[in-house]
């Protein structure tokens, strides 16, 4: 193993205990995430935390994965699992609200997705699904697939269209 590649592991792991210690609780084995890598320098627009080349683009879905559509239902309790899995896995960068300002993705250029903002709620199901579980080249955000069944990326789509309200 390289040791850059050794030595972000083992911050991840310090990061993440120290995240779920502050939580008062630990994350389940399933929802948890390894913190993204160290900030890349792209061509980024820093205010609105998109990248200038990517802005409108596809973030790298394929066209089938915005027909997808969410096969679980946006029930009390899906929104209150995704609930969950978004504090133990999303709110270190996106924030506890959802409005990007996460501990962990203060320092992250470009900075992680406003939740609530339209370029987010306006993808499809199966878009927001895709970035979730594939991640979005030359940003921070990881991809999920290795750590969280699709379920549990369904789950949170649900409880991250609650934004969408606000």
């Amino acid at each position: 193993m390289r040791k850059t590649t050794l030595i972000t592991l083992i911050v991840g792991a310090v990061l993440v205990l120290v995240l779920a210690a502050c939580g008062g609780q630990q994350a389940e084995k399933t929802t948890q995430a390894e913190p993204p890598a160290a900030t890349q320098e792209v061509n980024k627009d820093a205010e609105s935390g998109h990248n200038e080349e990517a802005e409108g683009d596809d973030h790298g879905m394929e066209a089938d994965d915005n027909d997808q559509e969410n096969p679980i239902a946006a029930t009390d309790e899906s929104i209150a699992k995704g609930s969950q899995i978004y504090a133990a896995s999303c709110a270190a960068c996106h924030g506890d609200t959802g409005l990007g300002d996460g501990v962990a993705g203060a320092s992250l250029v470009p900075p992680p997705a406003n939740l609530h903002e339209d370029h987010v709620q306006v993808l499809s199901d199966g878009g927001m699904f895709s970035i979730i579980r594939n991640g979005v080249e030359d940003t921070a955000m990881p991809a999920f697939d290795e750590t969280l069944d699709e379920d549990d990326i369904w789950h949170v789509v649900n409880f991250v269209r609650t934004y969408r309200e606000n």
